[in-house]
């Protein structure tokens, strides 16, 4: 009987419980099960935020140091009183509480709390969701990220205060949001999970304890508190900015509103408008000192020390050259500030010893954290000391005072600040590693008071004594050189909106000379204007700034220009449009902005004149009609800009397109420019097309992709693993891990990420084979030519251990399943190799295509972790029917031949000046302006020739050479030395070596041979061969590999007149690409 009474029993609580106890205030309405919110309504909007989620589904988990989370048992729900809630949940060694109570204002507040007997708790965590992708999940992480339906579906971890730079997040409606912010001043560790689910995501929030955890047998929380408002993303912030400046004491560097209120000292610091990172030469800035206002730019000097950049931390001592250096600067007006390290001790400096015991190490593996940079040579490496230490303090301080009196300096740029730590030795002299370093900024505060201070990375720890800091941008690898289109979308003010008040934000060091690197510097620029960074010019050249303007330079010093004259401050009051991405405003209530339109447009709007635009990106049309023009780029007319892709980015200035240079008047519709180069000797421009089926692309690593239906759609992808014992799990999408084997997929960035099984498998390899990772794709494919899936199967970084992660691609006719092609690719280093398979033979129908990793020949997974870069499905533009087109050039000089890559290519000039070419499309076409150098019959030694060099961007558009080179001289690869040409290339691009030549009318070939110069650590450099811009030979190489010989037929070219061209191509990462060219040249072929 008893029995039946508790079955009864439990079977109520259920039923009253299937949706989960409920709480409501005049704002809000919540639903709580298992000490988590599964389900909130904003009552002020009627938007329902966060709707129900599977019973079996999330909930409060108790965190233990080295072991899975928590299972608990059924939550027991009290109402101790009105408007209050508890959902106590147990395991078997622990119990955690959820208390959720409703506060007067109409919020919410979450607490929790947990105990252990045997100890080791980490923290204890609440969910809330699903959120559905209608809403915006805004996260002052990472700089500031949005996370919304086109948001990569990776889960992200983001770590107060290191990653998450204020306590708080965001969720962002039609009509409005609801805040969920950590109502703690103590700066005590929090982490934000954000995981995407199916239509939407989960947020969940863990209270965590200080380290050592082992040690720990309870958490006590604080408030996480749900507040919800009407309108924009800015109230929602704005709130969280009240309460900040309240409790956490924030004091903007200048008033927000222009009234007469107190500013921070030093008060200069509130009136610069543009940053320099700046080598030491004297020149450079006296010349820059004429293109700026010297009084409002910050000169930031990194490489000021005798002992090298980031060298024998602590020592602060200068070369002899930086005196003299700030005394011209000052003398010039500029405020200075070097480069140093808040908490960084090289283990060879005598000060280690000192502070070995306070060395920071990682509260889970207790290993010492240290900036280890192995591509230095030699390599550099420091111990991260935790600043809570008083005595490192004062020997910091103290050292920043001397050289601060020594030198009329300005501004101290504090490296690392953003490094703050959970810090596995517990807290030192009383304090935390954020307490330690809040001390270290107050103390150097007070010892100088008139010096502004700066910082790495920016938080509500950092924001509150740093005048200045540097912005990182999540999805770009600065080294690298690297970016993914998709991460750089997710960027966002939410970050900038409550913390730039308090610190101007500028460039990070590793941003790259827009020159130098133009797509890179861009690929920044598209962050950086949602997250308003001033301007900044790094590592400017006094070439760059006494001779002709360059384009790049002259872009950014416009857009400093606009920051000088109007005195632009941020403004986040909510009246921002649906198209803005970050605004400005001015003293005078005019307001500059970023906007999308036609791309993206830098525009300024004062008061009684007309809207003035600085610069804009166009993007997703074929032509911009309008003034203005891009530079370098050779097709328009008076009326447009033409040739456009609509996939790409291009930079427009508002500079008038010159109508007498040589220029392509008019092209066909679905064709676009893929090389626009034009230099004294000649012009070349690239035809491609990209209309209808020649435009299909699907990228395989993108879930964007996935769930579309008809020709050329994705219309499902599933992932798992495949182990022994017939197991064979896999699930939906294109993320799937199985603990028990460690089997791993998921997207990375602009590619995938494999990690074969390694866990629980057979000792015997023979019995590991057909163990594998894999994806697998329904694909509809489109009728159209060409059709190739490719990729770039590598290693990533630090795989050192590995001997090889094997990819395998397969298709099949899903109708018929036993006539497969396969392609295999062995990744075994971290270039590329490359994975291709012909798809030709399905055109139009329907497939299944599935990607395969496994680990390798030898069956061994250790260190596998695999990669594929930028795996898709597409169609060859250059495979399309030729077309017969028309062409029409104008502009001086005239065309006296057109050399074609492909067929011929017939000249008529017009009376009306123009230039007309019939030809077939696709084509490269150069237009040489000199005479041909004649080659003897007996040959040409290309060594005695003049370099022609020019570098070709990412987009076609061909400039001056790169910054490493051309050069002749002796090369050394595997110690064999021989005379050769230097071609470095630039990054992200490709270096091109011109020879204009009139063969004889006898075969030759060019013979050369090409290498990668002894010590370079590159990750490898493409070699390439043109003749009137069509590849005759291509190769990829990578270091180590000594002189590689190259000979190229050159006999179908006998008698004619050609463009010769030696191209090395930086294969995306141009670090230490030392390419050379031995010997080139022409001789008689055999």
């Amino acid at each position: 009987m008893n029995r039946l009474v508790h079955v009864v029993a439990a079977a109520l609580w259920l039923a009253s419980h299937a949706d989960g106890q409920e709480l409501r205030t005049s704002a809000l309405s919540v639903s709580v099960r298992n000490g988590s919110v599964v389900g909130l309504t904003n009552a002020l909007t009627n938007e329902t935020v966060v709707t129900s989620v599977p019973s079996d589904d999330g909930g409060a988990v108790l965190h233990r140091i080295g072991r899975a989370a928590e299972e608990r048992r059924p939550a027991a729900t009290e109402r101790p009183a009105p408007g209050v809630l508890l959902q106590r949940m147990q395991s078997d060694d622990g119990r955690w509480t959820t208390r959720i109570a409703t506060r007067r204002d109409g919020s919410m507040e979450v607490r929790q709390y947990a105990s252990s007997p045997s100890k080791g708790l980490q923290g204890v965590s609440w969910t809330m969701g699903i959120i559905p992708d209608r809403f915006e999940v805004l996260v002052p992480g990472n700089s500031g990220q949005r996370f919304g339906k086109d948001a990569p579906r990776e889960k992200r971890t983001f770590e107060y205060p290191i990653g998450w730079e204020a306590g708080f997040a965001l969720i962002q409606g039609p009509k409005g949001g609801v805040l969920i912010q950590a109502e703690d001043a103590a700066l005590r560790p929090k982490v934000l999970t954000v995981e995407p689910v199916t239509g939407g995501f989960r947020l969940r929030f863990e209270t965590r304890r200080e380290a050592p955890f082992e040690s720990q047998g309870a958490v006590n929380g604080f408030p996480w508190v749900i507040r919800p408002y009407r309108g924009p993303w800015q109230v929602g912030a704005a709130m969280y900015r009240t309460w900040a400046e309240k409790r956490l004491g924030l004091k903007p560097l200048s008033p927000l509103d222009g009234q007469a209120a107190a500013q921070r000292a030093p008060r200069w610091a509130a009136d610069i408008r543009l940053v320099a990172i700046v080598g030491m030469d004297i020149e450079t800035i006296r010349l820059l000192a004429r293109r700026v206002v010297p009084r409002q730019t910050l000169l930031y000097i990194p490489g000021w020390r005798r002992d090298g950049y980031d060298r024998n931390y602590p020592d602060y001592t200068p070369l002899p050259e930086f005196g003299p250096f700030v005394a011209a600067a000052k003398q010039l007006g500029f405020r200075v500030m070097p480069h140093v390290n808040y908490f960084g001790c090289d283990p060879k400096n005598p000060e280690y010893e000192r502070f070995r015991q306070y060395h920071m190490r990682d509260p889970f593996t207790k290993d010492y954290l240290w900036w280890d940079w192995k591509m230095a040579d030699p390599p550099i490496k420091f111990a991260y000391i935790n600043p809570a230490s008083r005595a490192w303090r004062k020997l910091f301080i103290e050292r920043m005072t001397a050289l601060c009196r020594q030198y009329d300096i300005d501004a101290l740029h504090l490296d690392q600040t953003l490094c703050i730590f959970n810090d596995a030795n517990g807290r030192i002299d009383g304090m935390s590693c954020a307490e330690g370093n809040l001390a270290l900024h107050r103390e150097l505060k007070q010892a100088l008071p008139n010096v502004a201070l700066s910082g790495e990375g920016l938080n509500e720890v950092t924001c509150r004594f740093e005048e200045f800091a540097q912005r990182h941008v999540w999805g770009l690898d600065h080294v690298e050189g690297s970016w993914d289109d998709r991460l750089l979308e997710m960027a966002h003010p939410i970050a900038s909106s409550v913390l730039a008040p308090f610190t101007t934000i500028y460039g990070y060091l590793g941003l790259p000379n827009p020159e130098r690197a133009p797509e890179l510097a861009d690929a920044w620029q598209r962050a950086y204007e949602r997250f308003g960074v001033i301007p900044t010019y790094a590592w400017p050249e006094a070439r760059q700034l006494a001779g002709d303007r360059l384009p790049h330079i002259e872009r950014l010093l416009r857009r400093a220009g606009l920051f000088f004259r109007y005195g632009l401050v941020p403004d986040f009051r909510p009246n921002w449009s649906p198209d803005d991405l970050f605004v400005w405003r001015t003293p005078e209530g005019g307001r500059a902005r970023y906007v999308r339109s036609s791309g993206t447009a830098l525009e300024v709007r004062v008061p009684g004149q007309p809207p003035l635009v600085i610069e804009r990106r166009l993007a997703g049309a074929e032509r911009y009609r309008g003034e203005g023009s891009i530079s370098g780029w050779l097709a328009y007319n008076r009326q447009e800009i033409i040739g456009l892709h609509t996939r790409e980015r291009y930079m427009w200035m508002p500079d008038p397109r010159d109508m007498k240079k040589p220029h392509l008047e008019a092209l066909p519709t679905g064709w676009h420019i893929t090389r626009s180069g034009l230099h004294p000797d000649l012009m070349r421009i690239g035809i491609r097309a990209h209309g209808g089926n020649a435009a299909y692309e699907v990228r395989l690593w993108d879930d964007a992709a996935v769930g579309s239906t008809g020709a050329g759609g994705v219309e499902s992808v599933r992932s798992g693993i495949i182990v022994p014992y017939d197991r064979s799990p896999s699930t939906p999408g294109l993320s799937y891990f199985d603990e028990a084997s460690g089997g791993l997929v998921r997207p990375d960035g602009e590619g995938l990420f494999f990690h074969p099984p390694y866990k629980g498998l057979p000792a015997d390899p023979a019995e590991r084979r057909g163990v594998l990772t894999y994806t697998e794709y329904r694909i509809h494919l489109p009728d159209a030519a060409g059709l190739q899936f490719r990729a770039g199967a590598h290693l990533r970084a630090g795989a050192t251990e590995s001997d090889g992660v094997r990819f395998r691609v397969t298709a099949w006719r899903e109708d018929q399943p036993s006539e497969k092609c396969a392609a295999e690719a062995l990744a075994t280093g971290v270039q590329p190799e490359p994975l291709v398979l012909d798809l030709h033979a399905f055109r139009g129908r329907p497939i299944i295509l599935r990607i395969e990793a496994d680990a390798g020949p030898a069956g061994d997974p250790s260190f596998d972790w695999g990669r594929l870069a930028a795996p898709k499905i597409s169609a060859d533009p250059d495979q399309v029917e030729p077309v017969a087109a028309s062409l029409t050039f104008a502009g001086a000089p005239t065309a006296r031949c057109v050399l074609a890559a492909v067929g011929d290519a017939r000249i008529d000039i017009r009376s009306d000046g123009t230039t007309h070419v019939e030809t077939t499309l696709p084509n490269i076409l150069t237009i040489p302006f000199g005479e041909p150098v004649c080659v003897p019959a007996d040959g040409l030694d290309l060594m005695t020739q003049p370099l022609n060099a020019r570098t070709l961007s990412a987009l076609g558009i061909e400039g001056p050479p790169a910054l490493y080179g051309p050069d002749k001289g002796m090369a050394a690869c595997s110690g064999i030395e021989r005379p050769a040409i230097s071609l470095h290339p630039p990054n992200q691009g490709c270096s091109l070596l011109d020879y204009h030549l009139q063969l004889p009318d006898v075969p030759l070939r060019l013979v050369t041979a090409i290498g990668i110069r002894d010590g370079s650590k590159s990750n490898g450099v493409g070699f390439r061969v043109e003749v009137n811009g069509k590849v005759m030979a291509a190769v990829d190489l990578l270091p180590g590999k000594g002189w590689i010989p190259m000979a190229v037929d050159l006999s179908g070219y006998r008698g004619r007149e050609i463009v010769l061209t030696l191209v090395t191509d930086a294969l995306r990462d141009f670090n230490f690409d030392w390419a050379v060219w031995a010997e080139p040249g022409l001789v008689p072929a055999p």
